[in-house]
């Protein structure tokens, strides 16, 4: 069915007394849709409903949506303003995805699930607001929202961080993981080159994903303190973190994977007896690194964990090593190698 005015003209559909709009063929720069037509509310934005209208610079929605389907706005370049209205529960895939004008996304309490890149490259974005309602987030769903946002504070509910939620938002400079979360996963705030303030309130939490943090904290967050529940730490999740320079892990991690910290900050390492390998390359070229503190229960020192340490001093080898890699600590040329010998006493294993 098509609805046309002197402004508005749109194809929508009858569905159990609610209308669902399919298609917005012509509208003005400040679009308004009414709240219903011939008495009945309008529920939905179809998929791909206004893709690429380029001409819509303000969106009003309806006060009865419920859904704003896939692509709905996609790539509405020029749309600096939109509304959340309360009784909205879903944002589909990509549905403002390229909205590069967007300035504010202040989502409605109510609001469940955020589709994967919902909101992906709304480069103008300066304020988002998520509310405690929220219980999914897509994949991507805010990634490379990269102009001035400086600060996203979750709130309690959401149980998983997905695959680049926030990645490439650098300006980020503050984010918490509240207590709900128990999957941080991998990519989530990679090239977050600008992020500060990292703050665990989540006891949920078992692991640090791969990549969730590569690249990012480059230059001003210097310390982390993980919270106790973490058991793995993902392949290269702290790499090219070059302001990290000290982390406190938790008595309960298990695994520090490939790559974790490789070209980190870090000047100082203590690695708890619960972790009973040193991956491969997990701390390679961390060349501010003086110090490393082996607890009695690591088994396994795996190939170039160590590699190009070149301000690594010395490290104590606890007596339960089985094995150390020949590229262990290649290219460490100040470094003193000490092992407990038997009775606990200290010899050089070697030295550079």
């Amino acid at each position: 069915m098509i609805y046309k005015n002197c402004f508005l003209e749109m194809d929508y559909e009858i569905n159990n007394n609610q209308i669902e709009i399919n298609k917005i063929i012509q509208c003005p720069e400040d679009l308004y849709l009414p709240d219903d037509l011939r008495g009945y509310p309008i529920v939905k934005i179809c998929e791909h409903a206004c893709e690429n209208l380029k001409n819509i610079k303000t969106l009003t929605l309806p006060e009865h949506i419920k859904t704003i389907g896939k692509y709905a706005f996609s790539g509405c370049c020029n749309l600096t303003s939109t509304n959340f209205p309360s009784e909205l529960v879903g944002i589909d895939d990509y549905a403002f995805a390229e909205c590069s004008s967007l300035k504010s996304a202040q989502l409605n309490n109510g609001l469940i699930n955020v589709g994967n890149r919902a909101f992906f490259s709304c480069t103008n974005l300066q304020f988002l607001n998520i509310p405690a309602s929220i219980r999914f987030i897509g994949k991507e769903a805010f990634a490379y929202c990269s102009s001035s946002l400086t600060e996203i504070k979750l709130k309690s509910g959401i149980k998983k961080i997905p695959e680049g939620a926030f990645s490439g938002m650098m300006f980020l400079k503050s984010i918490n993981i509240p207590e709900s979360v128990e999957k941080l996963e991998k990519l989530a705030f990679n090239n977050c080159g600008k992020l500060e303030k990292v703050e665990f309130d989540t006891v949920l939490l078992d692991s640090i994903g791969d990549y969730a943090f590569a690249n990012s904290m480059i230059w001003s967050l210097t310390s982390m303190h993980l919270p106790e529940g973490i058991v793995s730490i993902g392949n290269s999740a702290y790499e090219n973190c070059e302001g990290l320079t000290s982390i406190v892990f938790p008595k309960t991690l298990k695994y520090i994977k490939q790559r974790a910290f490789a070209n980190s900050g870090l000047h100082d390492v203590k690695i708890s007896k619960n972790i009973e390998v040193v991956s491969k390359e997990a701390f390679r070229n961390c060349e501010k690194l003086q110090y490393v503190h082996l607890e009695s229960g690591v088994r396994i020192i795996e190939d170039s964990a160590f590699e190009n340490c070149t301000n690594l001093k010395q490290i104590l080898v606890p007596k339960t090593v089985s094995s150390i890699s020949p590229t262990a600590f290649n290219n460490c040329p100040n470094l003193k190698v000490l092992k407990e010998g038997k009775d606990y006493q200290i010899e050089v294993l070697y030295s550079l």
